[in-house]
C-alpha cells in the first residue's frame, strides 16, 4: 500500500505518465534529486524476494489462512458450554448471580466484539446468551411499572364500577320516565282520537247546520216573495175596493164605512183615523126630501162585522163538524190596513 493506493495501481500510472508526459517531466523523475529509477529498481528487486520467499514456503501460507478458523470451532464450543452453564438453571436467582460473574469477567466486551463475525454457528450462540440475559435494571423498572399500572387498574376498575352503578341508576330513571312519557303519549292519542272526533261531528254539525241554513234562507227569500206577492195583490184589490167605496158613496148617503183589515202580524197597528165630523141637523118639516132606505146587506157598500165573541150561539139543530188536520196549508191572506190618504174621499167622511 502506497497512501490510498496499491503498488501495482502506483506502477501503472507511473508507466502512463512516462508514456504521456513531456520530455521534461522524465528527465525530472530521473534526475539526481528524485532518483526515481533507482527506487523503482528497489521496489522490484524487494517484490521479486518476497515472490520467492512465497513460492519456497506456500504451506506455511496455507496455514496462516486457516488458523482463524481453527480459533472459531474453539469460540462456538465455549459459548455453547457458556450457555448451557447459565441457562439449565431453574433458579432465577442463580442465573442472575452466573450471568453476572461471567459479566465479570469481560464475556459482554468480548461478545460485542465477535457480533459482526462471518460464522453463521458463533453467531447463533452469541444470539442465545444475549436473548436469554436477565436484565436486572430493567426489570425492576419493568415491576414497579407494573406496580403503578396495577394501582391504575384498581383505580380505573374502583371509577367503572361507580360508573356502571350510575349508569344503572340513570338507566331505571330514564325507563321509569320512558314508560311516564308512554303513558303521557297514550292520554294524549286518545286526546287527540276524542278531538279529531269531535271535530269531525262539529264539522258535520256545521256542514248540517249551513245547509238548513241556507235551506232556511232559501224558503224565506220564496216565502218573501210570495208574501211580496200576496202583498201587492192586497194593494191593488184595496186600491179597487177602496175606488168602488167611493163610487158607491157617491152614490149613496148612507151606510158604514167597511172596516179596517186586520193588520200583518209583526207590523205595528195603523194610526187611528181622523174623526168623522158631526152629523148634520135634521132638516125642518117639509124642507127636503126623506133619507134614502138603508141598503140590504150583500147588495152593495160593506157592513161591519160584529164584535169577537158577540156572535150568538149556533142553533141546537146545527152540528159541529170535526176538525179537520190538514196535512200542507194554504198560505196566510193578511189584511194591510188603509193608508189614511185612501180614506179621505169615503162617504163616511
Amino acid at each position: 500500500m502506497v497512501g490510498d493506493s496499491t503498488s501495482t495501481q502506483v506502477l501503472r500510472d507511473l508507466e502512463i505518465s512516462l508514456r504521456t508526459n513531456h520530455i521534461e517531466w522524465v528527465r525530472e523523475f530521473l534526475s539526481e534529486e528524485n532518483r526515481g529509477l533507482d527506487v523503482l529498481v528497489d521496489y522490484l528487486t524487494f517484490r521479486l524476494m518476497m515472490l520467492r520467499q512465497v513460492q519456497n514456503n506456500h504451506k506455511n501460507v496455507i496455514l496462516l489462512t486457516n488458523i482463524f478458523l481453527f480459533g472459531i470451532k474453539d469460540k462456538v464450543a465455549c459459548m455453547q458450554f457458556v450457555n448451557i452453564v447459565v441457562h439449565s438453571v431453574d433458579d432465577m436467582n442463580f442465573r442472575v448471580h452466573l450471568q453476572y460473574e461471567f459479566t465479570q469477567l469481560g464475556i459482554d466486551e468480548f461478545l460485542e466484539k465477535l457480533r459482526h463475525h462471518e460464522s453463521e454457528e458463533l453467531q447463533i450462540q452469541i444470539s442465545a446468551y444475549l436473548d436469554n440475559v436477565f436484565d436486572v435494571a430493567a426489570l425492576m423498572e419493568d415491576s414497579e411499572t407494573k406496580t403503578a399500572a396495577l394501582e391504575r387498574v384498581a383505580e380505573l376498575e374502583d371509577e367503572l364500577a361507580l360508573m356502571a352503578e350510575k349508569m344503572s341508576e340513570m338507566e331505571a330513571e330514564s325507563l321509569a320516565k320512558m314508560v311516564e312519557l308512554e303513558g303521557e303519549l297514550v292520554e294524549l292519542r286518545k286526546q287527540k282520537e276524542d278531538l279529531e272526533n269531535m271535530n269531525s261531528k262539529v264539522q258535520e254539525e256545521v256542514s248540517t247546520l249551513r245547509r238548513e241554513v241556507s235551506q232556511k234562507s232559501e224558503e224565506s227569500r220564496q216565502r218573501q216573495s210570495l208574501l211580496e206577492k200576496q202583498i201587492q195583490e192586497l194593494e191593488n184589490l184595496a186600491n179597487s175596493s177602496s175606488a168602488q167605496g167611493v163610487k158607491s158613496g157617491k152614490e149613496s148617503t148612507g151606510g158604514a164605512p167597511p172596516p179596517p183589515p186586520p193588520p200583518l202580524p209583526g207590523m205595528a197597528p195603523p194610526p187611528p183615523t181622523p174623526c168623522a165630523p158631526p152629523p148634520p141637523p135634521p132638516p125642518l118639516m117639509g124642507s127636503g126630501p126623506p133619507a134614502p132606505p138603508k141598503l140590504p146587506i150583500g147588495m152593495g157598500g160593506f157592513h161591519v162585522p160584529p164584535a169577537p165573541g158577540s156572535l150568538a150561539a149556533p142553533p141546537d139543530s146545527m152540528t159541529i163538524k170535526k176538525k179537520v188536520n190538514t196535512k200542507y196549508k194554504l198560505p196566510t191572506l193578511n189584511w194591510v190596513a188603509l193608508k189614511p190618504n185612501q180614506l179621505c174621499n169615503l162617504s163616511s167622511n
